[in-house]
């Protein structure tokens, strides 16, 4: 888990602000009559009135940090509209704490025209119809999608823009899958799209749809990572980690481990006085006492897929043992290099500029094995 929030610069986020309120506008003023969206209940309609008239109140839904998005139910705008944001949830969400207490507090004292729908269908039937408008409002198929037949320019709101100049090279969940943005430039500042990688949605729009369109929770990532693995989970319910705000430092590690007891003499031998590394005898680890760090390394299935793909880092785990410091200084002086680092980072391929680390596959294995097992 790879922390990219700093990448995400003050002019990404008022460009995505401002192409939201642009939908908005569109969506709730300009559109034609048969298009617009009619709110059928009067929770509904306070609240887009304030999200269309109150640029801070739309602002902080839209560009609250990750922090706050993890914890929105103790929000100034969710206890203001907080039977809207109830109803917005699914069922299941709804019924778990403390989304479950809030609603029954808010159930002895409804609106007229909510108490009279759900007396005369279901909870489930009101809140399908305004969840049903809220993702209309906070429509992410319109954010995502683009003609890739027609020419776009740098100042449309759409996915492309958005990660064009924020994302990293690679996912930030897993470290291991490269993510590709490619785009053809044109000569009056047009630009053709051709292919973007996956936005995860950190709290899943089909749960939590008011979020559909949150900065903060909007990760570029991998489709392993987006689709195979993570899907609907609620990491509202199941708390885990974000790149955007938080990362594995100091919380999770990697390490190397024998496979087996029964290869122990072998792999000292082979290591200690051959100054050789058999990989097969060994398979890389991820440890963390941190509760929430581990919740991430089950759901992205982080060791089953690094051991997986050790040829990505076999080489590096070959030259490890060999990565002294006399090694080095000697490979330093036969490069005529300027610095031990530059020597340590083209001896084992590693780049010690952490902030090059979300571009580059493996760096923060390479990173943690570094650290653990060779001193300067």
């Amino acid at each position: 888990m790879i922390d990219i929030s700093s990448r995400l610069s003050h002019e990404k986020k008022e460009h995505h602000f401002t192409g939201f309120i642009g939908h908005l506008n569109h969506i709730l003023l300009k559109s034609q009559e048969r298009y617009k969206i009619k709110f059928g209940y009067n929770i509904e309609e306070k609240f887009y009135r304030e999200l269309l008239l109150n640029r801070d109140f739309a602002k902080d839904i839209i560009l609250f940090s990750k922090p706050e998005l993890l914890s929105f139910e103790e929000s100034y705008f969710y206890k203001k509209h907080r039977l809207f944001f109830l109803l917005c949830l699914d069922q299941s969400t709804r019924n778990k704490y403390p989304f479950n207490i809030h609603f029954m507090k808010e159930f002895k004292n409804l609106p007229y025209d909510v108490s009279r729908d759900i007396a005369t269908n279901s909870v489930s039937y009101v809140s399908e119809k305004i969840r049903e408008r809220c993702k209309k409002v906070f429509n992410y198929s319109k954010f995502s999608r683009v003609d890739r037949s027609k020419t776009g320019d740098r100042s449309l709101w759409n996915g492309y823009n958005y990660l064009s100049g924020f994302m990293p090279k690679t996912c930030p969940y897993c470290n291991l899958d490269l993510i590709t943005l490619l785009e053809d430039c044109l000569d009056d500042e047009g630009v053709n799209y051709i292919l973007r990688p996956a936005i995860d949605h950190f709290l899943a729009k089909s749960l939590f749809p008011f979020f559909s369109l949150s900065i903060n929770n909007l990760v570029p990532s991998c489709t392993n990572c987006n689709s195979s693995f993570k899907g609907e989970l609620n990491f509202k319910l199941i708390e885990h980690i974000s790149p955007m705000g938080n990362s594995f430092r100091n919380k999770a590690s990697f390490i190397i481990e024998l496979k087996s007891q029964d290869n122990v003499y072998s792999a000292i031998d082979d290591i200690y006085n051959l100054a050789e590394f058999n990989v097969d005898n060994f398979k890389v680890s991820i440890e963390s006492t941190d509760p929430v760090s581990i919740k991430n390394l089950e759901t992205f299935r982080l060791n089953e897929r690094y051991n997986n793909h050790k040829e990505g880092f076999e080489i590096f785990l070959k030259k490890l043992p060999k990565a002294t410091v006399t090694k080095i200084n000697e490979y330093k002086d036969w490069m005529e290099l300027d610095s031990f680092n530059e020597a340590l980072e083209l001896f084992l391929d590693y780049h010690v500029d952490e902030r090059k680390h979300c571009d580059i596959p493996f760096s923060i294995l390479k990173r943690d094995l570094i650290q653990k097992y060779f001193t300067q």
